[in-house]
């Protein structure tokens, strides 16, 4: 999907984000199965709203560490340049 994204500069705006702090070790992406069970358990904890934001994921992933495990085994697709 993110190629699609890049192509059409006509339809989606891009920006980049940076932080003082390396989240890495979080993987918040949709490309597998493991990664829409994250996305699922992550909703489900806040009783499936849609009103969080990144900073309150993150507070619950420190919280329940587990739940990174359910896509952590994943190797990241390599990024092309375009």
């Amino acid at each position: 999907m993110t190629p699609y994204l890049y192509e059409h500069p006509e339809i989606f705006d891009m920006a980049a984000a940076s932080a003082d702090t390396d989240y890495s070790q979080y993987r918040w992406t949709l490309d597998t199965p493991e990664d829409l069970d994250l996305i699922r358990a992550v909703y489900s904890r806040f009783d499936n709203r849609d009103d969080f934001d990144w900073q309150e994921v993150l507070a619950l992933m420190e919280h329940e560490p587990k739940l990174a495990e359910l896509n952590s085994h994943v190797t990241q697709k390599a990024v092309c340049a375009l």
